[in-house]
Formats: C-alpha cells, structure tokens, sequence
C-alpha cells in the first residue's frame, strides 16, 4: 500500500523517497521482504527513522553495530511508518534534520499516540504542543458509534458517523445515512455539518445526534435533556481530551486546520 502511495510523488520528480520505518530491526525485516534491496522500486528506498538498533544491554556489549546514514544525497521526501508514540522523538529529531523536505506521517494513528503521551515510559505531553501540533491532516477518517435512549418505542436508538477530512477541503461530521433518515439501505454516509477547525470529538457526538431521525418520532425533545443534571450524567464531565482543550501551550494550530 505504501509502495503504491509512493509513486505519484516518484513520477512528480521528488527525488528519492524514503519509506522510513521506527528502527533499523524493521527496515531490515522490510529489506528482506523485497528481496533484500533497499530499493523496492525506482526512486524509493527503504530507510529508518533513527541511525542504530533498539538493543538491550548485552547486545549493546556484545553486538556492537555501526550506525547507518538515515539520510543521504539524492533523498527528497520521507514517509514514516509504523511509528507509535514511543518512537515520535526519533521522528521529531528525523523532521529537524531533513529541513525543507516533506515528510508524510503515513496513517499513524497521531490520536492514538496523544492519548499515549505523559504516560510512564512515553514521552510528555510537551511532544503535542511542540511538534505534533505542527502536523497538518491531509487525510482523516474517524467512525464512531453512539446510543441514546428515549421514553418511547424503539427505547433504544443505535447511530454511528465519521469525522472526515480530506484536504484542502473543510472537516465534515458524518452520520449514517440510516440514522438520518434516509432509508436507502445500505451502509453510506450524509454529511451533516462542517467546519473551518476541527472540531472535538464531543462537539461531534453532539451534531450527530442532534440530527438522528426515528420514524414517528420527535427527536427535538429528546436531544437536551430539560435537567442539566441528567446531560451531565450522560455526557460525564469531561468531553475534550486534553490536547483539544489546551491551546495556549500548541506551537502551532496547523493540527487542527
């Protein structure tokens, strides 16, 4: 998939591209794979993220290996693999070491790995407001499902949708085109609002079930609950994550754009 990524930006004269894996274990097992070449393909090479091997302490004694040359001449675009949060400082040296070259973070799961930061053996939470947040989505998609209840027949009202980007084009909430009142039968979406900045994860489960529709159902009066008390109680007292509260500490909003 990545190799089929890769060619557009081959064919546009970009120089070499370099798939870069977390560390010098991976690259060489994706060296294998393709038949012990670091070139799959013309105009890509396969390269890591950092210059040494994630070793223990005796390999470190005992099997010492030479650093290798993460980057080389000719290399104008670098696309990271597989990195989790455990490996983002390698990344981050990697961006400051490239300067002006583009760098594609190549579905990463970033959401995954900021909720992963300030935890014990990552890194801080500091790694979100000074590099992740320098990070500009051109792609996003993410489905999520939700249930609400009400007084009446069906009780029970099952609705799921997306928050989706692609750019330049707007954040958009998705709803399943079920739950919104299109009965088409299958299993598509309809888009139900968009937005400029993107916007948290519970203004999205807010928008999505203020636009869910039950056939001979009113759900206007089932949306806010009359008792705040009871929005609370359902909602919970938080409904942003930390790195979508905190502005005020982000380098940059290009996260969010």
């Amino acid at each position: 998939l990545a190799l089929d990524f890769v060619k557009r930006f081959v064919e546009d004269g970009f120089g070499t591209v370099v798939l870069a894996l977390p560390d010098l274990v991976e690259k060489d097992r994706l060296v294998q794979m393709c038949g012990d070449s670091e070139y799959p393909m013309e105009g890509v090479r396969i390269g890591s993220v950092c210059d040494r091997f994630q070793q223990n302490l005796f390999e470190q004694i005992w099997l010492k290996k030479e650093p290798v040359e993460v980057i080389r001449p000719g290399d104008g675009m670098f696309v990271i693999l597989g990195a989790t949060a455990q490996e983002l400082p390698d990344v981050e040296r990697l961006v400051e070491k490239v300067g002006d070259r583009p760098v594609i973070f190549f579905n990463l799961k970033l959401d995954v790995s900021r909720g992963d930061l300030g935890l014990p053996a990552f890194p801080s939470k500091a790694m979100h407001f000074r590099f992740l947040s320098k990070i500009l989505p051109a792609y996003y998609l993410r489905t999520r499902g939700y249930s609400r209840s009400i007084p009446v027949p069906p009780f029970l009202v099952n609705y799921s949708g997306a928050l989706y980007k692609v750019y330049p084009q707007k954040w958009q909430v998705l709803l399943d085109n079920n739950a919104a009142g299109e009965r088409s039968g299958d299993s598509s979406y309809i888009r139900v609002a968009t937005f400029d900045e993107r916007p948290s994860l519970g203004e999205v489960r807010d928008i999505m079930t203020a636009n869910v529709k039950v056939d001979g159902v009113d759900m206007t009066k089932y949306v806010k609950s009359a008792a705040p008390l009871m929005d609370l109680l359902r909602k919970g007292y938080k409904v942003r994550t930390w790195w979508e509260d905190d502005t005020k500490q982000q380098l940059s909003n290009k996260w969010r754009q």
